[in-house]
């Protein structure tokens, strides 16, 4: 007998043995909304014998790391609610719209096919899958050469994000996406193509894109021509990556993160990748940036907005350390440092360090900053204290000749009555001293007392 565990409407039946997916809930009231059969021995999914007298309420299957290879036709007819099914992991061959019926359409919201091994789709596999959300297609290789518009179907325009990771992808149909109109992910991790695919101008939605481990070799000005919503570019561990280009991202107008990590051939980003150059304006947009792992040496103040980023990885194979980078290096072990808190690594301990000139090889940036070029200080992100003690005493000469002017103005504005104070105070005064010496004539005995 299969005991599974039964938890606040989740049926777990993971890492149970299971062959058989007849079972039977002994609670006659547990409503059961999610069902998981992960880790077990499934070979079959036969139709109406899924948690028989159980299918109404079930709102998410998960069959994860089976051995399915057959799925009988409307097997998950019976589920009316059924949003979410997962057949990630198995030895799946086939899948067409006999399975994947309209009847199942009409609540399915994701599908997962990730690393099975199915060989054909065609365009009525996933035509019944009109509220469809999330498919995921993922390292199943044969699928490649099948991959077009017309099996991505105006049936799939509510389709949110796709993935393809591990498909063998080199190079896609132009309009393969032309009928996803609501594509926000794109993943293609781990495809041997050396230029993004230009099949991305058609999803006028995407907003995030992974092109992580593929053979991509350079980003430039046409790589994203038409995708203004796009947000968070993911291209980790790129090895083939060299450049970034002249305004590589300056259709981007909301990028908000770029990974780069680990692109060890990685070595030069154009300063106006971000078009802040030839907008005469720091793009400010951006959070998240990661070079962390490449090669690069050097890079530029006005690449984009530095201040305005919460994380920054830096962490390459070692700096320039000279005027230069002067900018970012004597800035961190200032009191009033804009960089050093927004610096992460993912390493441990981290790698911010000097490669040349070659008596700094090897020192940590923090070591020789506010040492080099003079302490030099970024005149864009330190423009108020580059000098706080010439800004200071600068305030108070500032300060003292606005009083002696205010003074003067005063002294002008009101002369005549100045003088006419004056004069009457002198008369006032040679009047008191007429009158001491009738006092002293009179009173020869008086003598002065001294206080």
């Amino acid at each position: 007998m299969t005991k599974c565990k039964c938890h606040e409407s989740i049926l777990n039946c993971d890492s149970n043995g299971v062959q058989n997916l007849n079972i039977h809930v002994i609670e006659e009231d547990f409503t059961v909304k999610i069902a998981n059969f992960k880790y077990n021995g499934i070979k079959v999914v036969r139709k109406k014998l899924i948690l028989p007298g159980r299918e109404y309420s079930v709102q998410s299957l998960d069959f994860q790391f089976n051995l399915i290879s057959k799925i009988e036709n409307a097997a998950f007819d019976e589920f009316r609610k059924l949003e979410k099914l997962n057949l990630s992991n198995n030895n799946l061959t086939k899948i067409d719209e006999n399975i994947l019926t309209e009847s199942l359409g009409t609540t399915l919201l994701e599908l997962n096919l990730n690393r099975n091994e199915l060989q054909k789709i065609n365009a009525l596999t996933f035509v019944n899958l009109k509220k469809l959300e999330f498919l995921g297609l993922s390292d199943n290789a044969a699928l490649m050469p099948f991959f077009n518009k017309n099996v991505f179907s105006k049936s799939l325009a509510n389709l949110k994000k796709l993935d393809l990771s591990f498909c063998n992808i080199s190079i896609l149909e132009e309009d393969v996406f032309i009928n996803l109109i609501n594509l926000e992910y794109l993943i293609l991790y781990k495809n041997p193509f050396t230029t993004i695919p230009k099949a991305i101008k058609y999803l006028v939605n995407l907003r995030i894109l992974d092109v992580s481990h593929s053979e991509l070799k350079i980003l430039n000005n046409e790589t994203f021509a038409f995708n203004d919503k796009f947000e968070d570019l993911v291209a980790i561990d790129s090895d083939n990556l060299i450049s970034i280009g002249d305004c590589a991202f300056c259709n981007l107008p909301n990028l908000k993160r770029v990974e780069l990590w680990v692109c060890p051939n990685l070595t030069n980003i154009h300063e106006n990748a971000f078009g802040s150059i030839s907008s005469g304006k720091l793009y400010s947009k951006l959070t998240d940036f990661g070079i962390s792992g490449s090669n690069i040496s050097s890079i530029s103040e006005k690449l984009f907005d530095w201040s305005k980023a919460d994380k920054l990885y830096l962490g390459t194979k070692g700096y320039i350390c000279d005027c230069s980078m002067a900018w970012l290096i004597n800035d961190l072990k200032r009191s009033d440092s804009i960089f050093s808190k927004k610096l992460k690594s993912l390493e441990r301990p981290p790698k911010y360090r000097c490669e040349y000139p070659p008596e700094l090889k090897g020192k940590k940036l923090s070591e020789v900053s506010g040492k080099i070029c003079n302490g030099k200080l970024s005149e864009l992100y330190h423009s108020n204290s580059s000098s706080s003690t010439t800004s200071i005493f600068s305030f108070h000469w500032i300060f003292l000749i606005g009083i002696i002017f205010g003074i003067g103005i005063l002294c002008y504005i009101y002369h005549n009555q100045i003088l006419a104070y004056f004069c009457q105070r002198n008369s006032f005064q040679n009047e008191t001293d007429d009158e001491n010496k009738l006092y002293q004539y009179f009173n020869p005995e008086a003598d002065t007392i001294s206080m």
